[in-house]
């Protein structure tokens, strides 16, 4: 059973909040915003994927892309440059419209690991990114998703990089979609308006990976000179301040030099402030190469020993609240692959997944040869149930012929509309048994359909196919349309194999 992010975020938050009333001291009060922080952030890196997956998966991983930049890599450089632009022609005003999103770097590589195209720095191409970038190289090595915070030769930040491939499943490069740790910063502050973040960067970091000419937007961090943070994220005037008061303190040097993670209690101007030092791992070598440091008003530090029983309330109701939150951010994300991946009448598949899924499927196949079968099937006649009863009950009837079909399956069967009347059943057999299934269906349609009030009797038309020897979808859903036809024209409520 999956266990949702906000479960375990509020477990372990009342777990603090016990050990809170159990000691009802500092420290404790402390360790728990470190833990409150560290959650706050982590669970904020759902939107920055959530938004670069859409986006690769809608616009980036389309036939008029992917034909624009696969030749690229076997290309000589005058043949390369006129790619680049026509790629940047193409994709440059949406880019631009990106960034509304937080999007700061959309960056094409050659299969070897060179830069091809940066959209943000279009001028900066054919470096070669395998030592400085591990996730470009991981994603072409090993030709899988690679996401996480990464270190760049321009930019940082959260980093989600997609393998490329052409029609026939050749590895042709990847692409980078990413947020900079500024723009990173601007969601948080937008989520949390009562915490301001300031994100800096290890030092040895931006001395061996930034190009030489884009280090002049780095300046030292003034807590600790180990670290430098870039000149284009503004900080309140409070930040700054509390910030040079935390030099001389010799127990955020100590902490932030062996780069742990923990919270402190800073008075500025008569107000209580929480500082929480949260460090940040390189996704590749899981090394600590960044801090997030979250500043907050803390009204309730002050009366810490003097209300105990007040001050566990309130942080019971913030975390409750945080909870609360973030239970909400993961129904929202649930709901949208819904709609995305959904047949909005019948609540099954749409076709937009069934491709996608198909084409995962067929390759998984030809890796493993593991059995697999692909079932089409439409209503018999169904524009006569429309134009004799009406599209109501037209809707009626492919609603009770999806709960049919759904209760005759298995749960490992994807069942989609493919359009209209139209339906593909993808199941893991051989053809002989699909074949089975099929008429198990027919049947089960037919004498189902008999039994109910509200729309008429009606029957389904079958074809069916293996892909065991099938290349693309292209080529399978060609197969099982032929075998449709067949079933159709053979007289129909029949299956063709």
């Amino acid at each position: 059973k999956r266990i949702d992010y906000y479960e375990v975020y509020a477990f372990k938050t009342f777990l603090y909040i016990f050990n809170t009333y159990k000691t009802k001291d500092l420290d404790s009060f402390l360790k728990l915003q470190t833990v409150e922080s560290k959650h706050k952030y982590e669970g904020m890196v759902s939107f920055p994927r959530n938004t670069s997956n859409l986006i690769f998966n809608y616009i980036i991983n389309t036939k008029e892309v992917i034909d624009i930049f696969k030749d690229a890599y076997k290309s000589n450089d005058v043949h390369k440059d006129i790619i680049r632009k026509k790629l940047y022609t193409h994709l440059s005003t949406t880019y631009n419209n990106l960034k509304v999103y937080n999007i700061q770097q959309l960056h094409f590589h050659m299969p070897n690991n060179d830069s091809f195209l940066r959209f943000h720095r279009p001028d900066k191409f054919g470096d070669n990114l395998a030592t400085v970038r591990k996730t470009v190289a991981r994603a072409n090595g090993h030709k899988v998703k690679v996401e996480g915070f990464e270190e760049g030769r321009v930019f940082n930040g959260y980093r989600f990089v997609y393998p490329l491939f052409d029609e026939k499943e050749n590895h042709i490069g990847s692409v980078e979609i990413s947020h900079s740790i500024g723009s990173f910063k601007s969601i948080y502050q937008r989520a949390f308006k009562d915490i301001d973040l300031k994100m800096i960067l290890s030092k040895d970091v931006v001395s061996t990976k930034v190009f030489k000419d884009e280090k002049k937007n780095y300046e030292q961090c003034v807590i600790n000179e180990k670290f430098m943070y870039q000149k284009s994220m503004i900080m309140k005037k409070y930040v700054e301040e509390i910030s040079e008061s935390l030099k001389n303190r010799d127990d955020v040097q100590n902490k932030m030099n062996n780069f742990e993670d923990f919270s402190i209690s800073v008075v500025y101007k008569k107000c209580y402030y929480v500082v929480s030092f949260i460090p940040i791992k390189n996704s590749i070598s899981k090394k600590n190469v960044a801090y997030a440091i979250s500043f907050q008003k803390s009204k309730y530090l002050s009366r810490f020993y003097k209300d105990s029983w007040l001050h566990i309330i309130s942080i019971f109701s913030l975390s409750l609240f945080i909870t609360l939150v973030f239970y909400y951010i993961s129904k929202y994300h649930v709901e949208l692959k819904r709609q995305v991946y959904h047949d909005s009448l019948m609540n099954i598949y749409n076709r937009r997944f069934f491709e996608t899924y198909l084409a995962e499927a067929c390759h998984r196949q030809q890796r493993n040869g593991a059995d697999l079968s692909l079932i089409m099937f439409d209503v018999d006649h169904f524009k006569h149930i429309n134009d004799t009863h009406g599209h109501d009950v037209g809707d009626e009837a492919l609603i009770a012929l999806g709960e049919i079909v759904t209760n005759n399956t298995r749960k490992s069967d994807i069942f989609a509309r493919w359009g209209g009347e139209e339906f593909m059943l993808l199941i893991e057999a051989n053809e002989t048994q699909a074949y089975k299934v099929a008429e198990n269906l027919r049947v089960a349609i037919q004498n189902g359909t008999k039994e109910l009030v509200t729309v008429p009797e009606f029957s389904c038309s079958f074809g069916v196919a293996g892909l065991n020897n099938i290349e693309n979808i292209e080529d399978a859903c060609k197969l099982v349309d032929e075998k449709l036809y067949k079933a159709k024209d053979g007289g129909r409520n029949r299956v063709v194999i």
